[in-house]
């Protein structure tokens, strides 16, 4: 499995550029690699516009601005798991996310995540 953060790759903060995307899916796809695509800060991307002052609105995304692409939006094979959070956004000790992806990779995680976190408290 290839495990990529595409949006906030730490410690840099960057941000794969649109067209690697479709690079790094179809060599996945050619050799049967699955992707666990983990986009926690998909949600908290700016346009990177740092020639702007701090109150110029042009370097925030907002919702139009976030990144183009992903590869779960690519994925015509169905090896692509994506992991979305809301912890970094609304309440970072709330650990709150989703999986977004095939059925059996979704049904999978669940299993897998059912019996690795039973009895922990959901607020850290």
């Amino acid at each position: 499995a290839l495990y990529v953060v595409p949006v906030g790759q730490n410690p840099c903060g960057t941000t794969l550029a649109p067209e690697r995307y479709r690079e790094v899916y179809d060599i996945c796809a050619q050799e049967r690699i699955v992707i666990l695509e983990d986009d926690a800060y998909f949600y908290q991307q700016h346009n990177a516009c740092d020639a702007g002052g701090d109150g110029d609105d042009a370097g925030v995304a907002g919702v139009r601005g976030l990144a183009p692409t992903s590869f779960l939006r690519l994925d015509a094979s169905g090896i692509v798991l994506r992991l979305d959070s809301f912890s970094k956004v609304v309440a970072p000790g709330f650990r709150l996310g989703w999986v977004t992806g095939p059925r059996r990779f979704v049904e999978a995680y669940d299993r897998l995540a059912y019996v690795s976190s039973q009895n922990g408290c959901s607020l850290s």
